[in-house]
């Protein structure tokens, strides 16, 4: 049976689009293709709308995977909340809580993820390198426009490879922790 839960936020997918909110298509395919990758990753695996978040069933979950929780109410933060005091690991990609009925902000990626985070103030396009793991070493490039870009001040988070923003000569070192996932700047 399953230990992981992929979690679905129907209301975020109509802002990934949106060239002024997150990169527009870029975004997109990003998302897209991380949820092809969740797929190959050889766990098993269940698939829920966040609207069932507070269902007692996905209780038995031990980790959450949330692959585009781009758009956060306070009613999500609430929900969420309760998750995150049940001790289950969450995982957050593409710069989860980012968009709020009031606009942008940095701080609700901060409450959503648990991970202090900065908002660099340049779209870039990004080349990723694996610096752990059978994929070491390995490179992919994107050559899409990606906005908001994190840098992750986290003490507790642990350096998974590196990523450069094409153009600006400044590397970012992507940092997993118990609660989210992103990037942090270095150097």
């Amino acid at each position: 049976s399953a230990e992981v839960a992929v979690i679905g936020d129907f209301e975020s997918c109509y802002y990934h689009a949106v060239q002024d909110y997150n990169g527009g298509l870029a975004s997109y395919i990003a998302t897209s293709n991380q949820t092809l990758e969740i797929q190959r990753a050889g766990i098993v695996f269940d698939s829920y709308s966040f609207a069932d978040i507070d269902n007692p069933a996905l209780q038995k979950y031990k980790m959450f995977i949330f692959p585009q929780l781009f758009y956060m109410t306070p009613e999500k933060q609430a929900k969420l909340s309760t998750l995150k005091k049940s001790g289950k690991t969450l995982v957050f990609l593409n710069a989860a809580g980012w968009l709020t009925p009031d606009g942008t902000s940095q701080d609700s990626v901060i409450e959503t993820t648990g991970i202090n985070v900065k908002v660099l103030d340049n779209a870039s396009s990004l080349r990723t390198t694996i610096t752990q793991g059978a994929n070491r070493g390995k490179t992919m490039e994107n050559s899409g426009k990606f906005y908001p870009v994190l840098q992750i001040n986290d003490a507790q988070a642990s350096v998974r490879g590196t990523v450069v923003l094409q153009g600006s000569g400044k590397t970012v070192t992507e940092k997993i922790n118990k609660y989210a996932v992103g990037f942090v700047l270095s150097g």
